[in-house]
């Protein structure tokens, strides 16, 4: 991955949970508000002497009170989703880490400088069709399944490509000839 894609998928993530932090901020502040209100309301309701002016006083406070509680459980709600969010944002940095996991890389013996080193010869591109990996996902490490050797780094469709042909190039030949005639088909069906 080049460093355009590195600062690009790393401001996006920032952003993203700069306007979770504010909508945190947010629900806080009206929390304390209506915190505020509701203990301004029951010194009201202790100062009253009439006992008419209270009940009335009392009915007003249970409707304010009713109405911040829906509120408050509003308020509890976006916070949740606030919460959710942000552990989706982290739940997929761990999904799709930028280099591979350190497992992955033991598989193949690999160090992490080795395949920051394939990534930088291949300037962050896959080595057969020169494209990146949807998603911000770590380009595949693509190996020999008899020897385990690693040949190079691939995207995903490349490397799934390989798997589904059993790495077999008299295969992949024919199926690239299989190509070339029925594009010549139908350029010629286009032409004439």
């Amino acid at each position: 991955m080049n460093k355009w894609h590195e600062y690009y998928y790393k401001g996006k993530k920032l952003h993203g949970e700069r306007c979770l932090r504010e909508k945190q901020f947010e629900a806080i502040d009206l929390a304390k508000q209506q915190a505020k209100e509701i203990r301004l309301l029951k010194i009201e309701l202790e100062d009253l002497a009439n006992e008419t002016q209270r009940t009335e006083k009392a009915k007003r406070i249970a409707r304010i009170t009713k109405k911040l509680e829906k509120e408050r459980n509003q308020v509890t709600k976006k916070e949740e989703f606030v919460v959710s969010k942000k552990q989706a944002l982290q739940k997929k940095s761990k999904k799709y880490p930028q280099y591979p996991t350190e497992s992955s890389l033991k598989k193949y013996k690999l160090t992490s400088e080795e395949y920051a080193n394939m990534l930088a010869k291949q300037k962050g591109v896959c080595n057969i069709c020169g494209g990146i990996n949807k998603s911000n996902r770590n380009l595949n490490i693509d190996h020999c399944h008899v020897t385990n050797k690693v040949r190079a780094l691939l995207c995903n469709n490349c490397n799934t490509g390989l798997g589904f042909f059993k790495d077999n190039p008299e295969t992949l030949e024919k199926a690239a000839q299989y190509l070339k005639i029925h594009q010549k088909r139908a350029e010629i069906k286009l032409t004439g």
